[in-house]
Parts: C-alpha cells; structure tokens; sequence
C-alpha cells in the first residue's frame, strides 16, 4: 500500500513538472507573439493616421481601427454640483484616490495609517526560466 502511495506522489510531481514547463513554453511563446502583435498594431495605426483609413485588409483578415472616449471629472466641479443638488454627502461614496499620486505626494509611511489592502492568495502567476 506504501508503494502505491509513493507510486502516486511521484505521478503527481511528474504532472506539475509537465503543467509547469508546458504552461512556462506557452507563457514564453504569448510574450514573444505579443511583442510581434504589439509592434505590428503600432505601424498598422500609423499607416492608418497617415492615410486618413478606418480599415486595412489582408488575405486572411481584415483590421478596423475606432475611436476611443476617455470621460473624467474633476472632483471639485462634481462637489459643486452635488451641492447644487442638496447631495453633497454623496461626494464621498463617489470618489476615489489616485493611489500612485497620493503616494507620490504624501508618501507610503503616512498613508499606510489610513489606507485598507486587501490580499487576494495566489492571485496572479508568473513564470520564470530556471537557472
């Protein structure tokens, strides 16, 4: 029964090897493709600003370009408002900080006494080639 005990733990650590080291190839393979991607895009939209296109097409695919809209409000104008409508105790529930500019301004060791984190366990994976 020891065996047999011993013949599946070593089964297991040969699956997690193998999960391990065909995930790191995909992993390495996306990263590398990504880049290619990425670079590719960047002259796609040049070629596409330059001559005033929305479209390109190729043999196998087409790709379309669209607009973005990026909406933001300052947050004294949105407390003005608020208290125009009589609901400036709402001002709070709906803004949040820029964490990365608070820090930069105030500094972690005075933050640290107000802030609230949250660990989320194992949340993200990253691979790594062994040495």
């Amino acid at each position: 029964m020891q065996k047999q005990k011993n013949k599946q733990a070593q089964a297991q650590i040969s699956d997690i090897v193998q999960l391990v080291d065909d995930s790191f190839r995909l992993d390495m393979s996306i990263k590398e493709n990504k880049k290619v991607l990425d670079k590719n895009k960047g002259k796609l939209k040049q070629l596409a600003l330059l001559e005033g296109k929305k479209s390109f097409s190729g043999e196998l695919g087409e790709c379309q370009f669209s607009n973005t809209t990026t909406t933001e409000i300052a947050p004294r104008e949105l407390y003005n408002l608020l208290v125009e409508l009589d609901q400036a105790d709402l001002f709070f529930d709906l803004v949040t900080v820029k964490l990365g500019d608070a820090r930069a301004r105030i500094g972690d060791m005075m933050l640290e006494q107000i802030w609230k984190q949250t660990v989320k366990t194992n949340n993200t994976i990253k691979f790594k080639k062994v040495k």
